[in-house]
């Protein structure tokens, strides 16, 4: 995580007094994830065209991916090609 903050914390006190401010920065980034995904979803919930787009968007993912792994006889699941020819 590239904080600052968190760096300055770490710079000047032993881990466990560093802890604190660690801490406080985790539950602030899980909160901001929330509030973030209580948007997506109102906007899914709420937006049909956006719902359709995302959708869409996802499904050539997953097919791709799928496509993918057949091709390269991966069972489902077990990995996909990263760009470069790399299984993740």
């Amino acid at each position: 995580m590239a904080d600052p903050r968190l760096a300055e914390q770490a710079r000047a006190n032993d881990q466990e007094h560093c802890a604190v401010g660690a801490d406080d920065a985790f539950a602030d980034a899980v909160i901001d994830l929330v509030l973030r995904y209580q948007r997506l979803f109102a906007r899914l919930q709420d937006n049909p065209a956006f719902r359709r787009e995302v959708k869409a968007h996802i499904r050539l993912r997953v097919y791709g991916r799928q496509r993918e792994a057949v091709e390269a006889h991966i069972p489902a699941g077990e990995g996909s090609r990263e760009p470069g020819g790399e299984y993740a």
